[in-house]
């Protein structure tokens, strides 16, 4: 017999019910993604808004001191998500339909931006150039550390170091500060939108990449803390817990060093992408904060503007126009704040970022250029990106059908068996993540969670049950359509009748002509009797 006792487990984070609706979730969000892309922005909106709801809940849970196991438990909920259905860009879209990976395929084929040439991959080498000097300068020591720094910071804004003592801590400091500081960072937002399918938003991927951020963070202090994470000191009597990893396997030795190995790996692929948006949004709202500061104390010469139209950029003429106002806001702001975000090195040029999100079509940048830009991240519009030539790639519904088809005819199969594999793996996913959460539960003698009697159940259980059932029909729909393939050559029509009361009229196209023939039931309730006629008589159309 197990030594070690039962104990009675947290049915509002992982009772019957919840774990019901999440598994509904995944199933269905597959399904949908696999029947209906276009409504993906909506899916993945309503699973990242749980999955953020999970990620508090389980923060505030781990705070007060909850069990090793139970905050396992969440994690697999977390990590499930984005395993199984959640996707940050949206990649998993193209690879679910052989006719949506040929149309990825002929994207990834096209022109721009991933042809290879000369051009492109010294431009690409440039970045990691700057990158290495950056790391050799910062290990020369040449100078004294206080010039050094002094240089670093630059007139008129150096920082007062007299009466400082630079100590062996301020001087590991200042090497990572002077790393933050000139350490180049460039945003490839024209190599990732032809990875983003044209119904998501960008918003969304920053939602999105934030929530994900924040699930690997979690990952990585649950696996690496000591005192309240995987290694906590196990419960009176008992042992390590016991989690599902092919088998029966303890929390402990090699499991936890293949855990930490995973967490890892996935900060990797998770961090840098969802620092560069934080850094582009951060940046983005301090331009808004200048833009509008600027319409606000100036109205702008025009004369300086027309002048330097043909020569400068959009964000090179408000420079201008605000240093001749006597307003020098890069040089004064950058003093103040605690990272370079107003030079050209995190993302290159601003304006670069303007121009692909939204093109302004005053002659100057202003404070609604940046609403326009904020609307462009929010909606799911495609965005339009060219080449150096002014061309624009295939992208999305804007594909050449010649190609396309001739695409399909030649790699048919191989997209078939690529798609068939993945949506294989995605169920499996699914199967794993179900199995690990179950066999976790009873393996470690968890009670009163398998049963729906609190409250806190009741709303996920049945926002998974109405997913379901939105599953149901569309795939019903989507047998009615395969049965009756004209179902588009029928309608309803609803009107008022002569003596008041409502007509429904089902009418059936004749081929495109104005005159159709309509099956018209109406009835009049009147004095406790009911009179219905039905005829069937060519009718003009008067849809309402």
């Amino acid at each position: 017999m197990d030594p070690c006792p039962k104990f009675i487990g947290n049915s509002d984070f992982y009772g019957l019910g919840i774990r019901i609706g999440v598994y509904l979730q995944w199933i269905s969000a597959w399904i949908t993604l696999l029947l209906d892309p276009e409504s993906a922005q909506a899916t993945f909106d309503a699973n990242s808004t749980f999955v953020f709801a999970i990620v508090i809940a389980t923060i505030i849970a781990a705070r007060k001191g909850a069990d090793a196991i139970e905050m396992y438990l969440m994690l697999q909920f977390m990590l499930g998500f984005f395993v199984t259905t959640l996707s940050i860009v949206g990649v998993r879209l193209w690879l679910m339909s052989p006719d949506r990976l040929a149309k990825f395929v002929t994207t990834m084929k096209g022109d721009f931006p991933w042809k290879p040439t000369k051009a492109k991959f010294t431009a690409l080498l440039k970045p990691i150039q700057r990158v290495a000097k950056t790391i050799q300068r910062l290990g020369r020591h040449e100078k004294p550390l206080k010039k050094r720094f002094s240089e670093w910071t630059r007139k008129p804004w150096r920082p007062k170091l007299s009466g400082i003592k630079i100590g062996p801590r301020w001087e590991w400091k200042s090497g990572w500060l002077y790393l933050i500081w000139h350490l180049p960072m460039e945003l490839p937002l024209k190599v990732l939108s032809p990875l983003k399918p044209p119904g998501l938003s960008w918003s969304g991927v920053v939602w999105r990449t934030a929530t994900a951020g924040m699930i690997a963070g979690y990952n990585l202090a649950f696996w690496f803390d000591s005192d309240s994470g995987a290694q906590q000191p196990p419960r009176r009597g008992c042992g390590q817990p016991y989690i599902f990893l092919f088998s029966k396997q303890q929390i402990q030795g090699s499991v936890v060093v293949l855990c930490r190995a995973a967490a890892v790996i996935i900060a990797v692929f998770v961090f840098p992408a969802a620092v560069i948006l934080f850094l582009l949004m951060l940046r983005l709202f301090l331009y808004a904060c200048l833009f509008l500061c600027r319409d606000f104390f100036s109205s702008g010469s025009q004369q300086t503007l027309e002048s330097s139209r043909e020569t400068l950029t959009p964000l090179d003429r408000v420079n201008t126009l605000l240093e001749e106002r006597g307003i020098p806001f890069p040089n004064a702001l950058q003093g103040y704040s605690p990272v370079p975000l107003f030079i050209t090195s995190p993302f290159g040029n601003f304006t670069d970022v303007l121009e692909f999100f939204a093109t302004p079509k005053g002659k100057a940048m202003k404070f609604s250029d940046v609403l326009r830009v904020c609307v462009s991240l929010g909606t799911t519009e495609e965005v339009k990106v060219k080449d150096a030539e002014g061309r624009q790639p295939p992208h999305g519904g804007e594909l050449n059908v010649k190609c396309h088809l001739q695409l399909s005819v030649q790699n048919r199969l191989h997209h078939q068996i690529f798609c068939f594999l993945w949506n294989v793996c995605v169920v499996l996913s699914i199967a794993w993540f179900i199995a690990s959460i179950e066999l976790t539960i009873r393996w470690n003698h968890i009670r009163e969670v398998n049963t729906i009697e609190t409250t806190g159940q009741l709303i996920p259980f049945v926002i998974g049950v109405l997913s379901a059932l939105q599953v149901v029909k569309k795939l019903f729909l989507l047998g009615l359509t395969k049965v009756f393939p004209d179902w588009a050559g029928v309608k309803l029509e609803v009107g008022d009748g002569v003596d008041g009361p409502a007509i429904f009229k089902i009418v059936k196209k004749n081929g495109g002509g104005d005159t159709e023939e309509g099956i018209t039931g109406d009835g009049d309730v009147r004095d406790g009797q009911t009179e219905g006629v039905v005829t069937a008589k060519p009718t003009r159309r008067c849809s309402v």
